[in-house]
């Protein structure tokens, strides 16, 4: 029987209500597929990643060192299961769905990373993602100086001096390196960036529906954030659901404390009244 939408709502504030070090990843961006993919068996995947993990663990010893380690991940995802970096079709929603990732081998780097960092954390290598802009990388917790995983490009270990390179040409020198674009983030942050790229995705498609559905768990994650509210409740009225946008646009002029667009938002409140 296909859950409802209410039902992967609250599956979805299950697998994030906790603590967040205590988050799975996967799970929680498994319960985000199931918007294009009503029904998705959950367990299935997970089982699918705690065999990859297990994998990994045959090649590791146990005085491996956290770059051996890194090595023995990007052997297993990489080389035998042959994920890859998403060359056409950039932003098709298939490349942010974990479950399409796991099937399809292609992904963008923040659903690759996801996949990279549920494997190691079920084979028990200390990995966090970091907040690198524009190109999402994985930083491996130990290391001195610090070592980062770029999957996109088939786990390439990166130094902080790569990184920052990779910021300055992705940005075309508009962007400064700064130390917290480097620092791990939590898991929370993570599910957002993955969900920020669908909401993208879907807005830009004109699919408000889906969109909605996005917007839906960012809210979750991200409780109350004005400028969510806001492009809900935009959606909403694209939709001509009326009732739902004038709620949303309303808690945003409320949230935001009079925020810059406010006279704009309030013209299209007094359209939709």
């Amino acid at each position: 029987m296909t859950p409802s939408l209410n039902q992967d709502l609250h599956e979805f504030r299950l697998a994030i209500g906790g603590p967040d070090e205590e988050i799975d990843l996967a799970r929680a961006a498994l319960v985000i597929a199931r918007v294009a993919h009503p029904g998705l068996v959950i367990e299935d995947y997970l089982e699918s990643l705690d065999a990859l993990a297990a994998k990994v663990c045959n090649r590791i010893s146990r005085e491996a060192d956290p770059r051996e380690q890194a090595e023995a991940l990007n052997e297993v995802l990489f080389g035998q299961l042959g994920l890859s970096r998403a060359e056409e079709n950039y932003y098709n929603p298939a490349n942010l769905y974990l479950n399409d990732v796991i099937d399809r081998k292609v992904g963008i780097p923040v659903s690759l990373s996801i996949v990279y960092l549920a494997v190691a954390v079920r084979a028990g290598i200390a990995v966090g993602g970091t907040a690198m802009p524009m190109h999402f990388v994985v930083k491996l917790i130990g290391p001195e100086p610090p070592v980062f995983i770029d999957c996109f490009n088939k786990g390439r270990l990166l130094g902080k001096k790569d990184c920052i390179r990779a910021i300055r040409q992705l940005s075309r020198g508009r962007l400064k390196y700064q130390p917290r674009m480097l620092e791990l983030v939590s898991n929370r942050a993570i599910l957002t960036r993955l969900m920020t790229n669908l909401k993208m995705i879907y807005m830009n498609a004109l699919d408000y529906a889906h969109a909605v559905q996005i917007l839906d768990r960012m809210l979750i994650a991200n409780p109350g954030q004005a400028r969510l509210l806001r492009e809900r409740g935009v959606a909403y009225y694209r939709l001509g659901r009326r009732a739902m946008a004038r709620r949303d646009l309303q808690r945003y002029l409320t949230v935001g404390k009079n925020p810059d667009d406010s006279d704009q938002i309030l013209k299209l409140l007094k359209k939709i009244s």
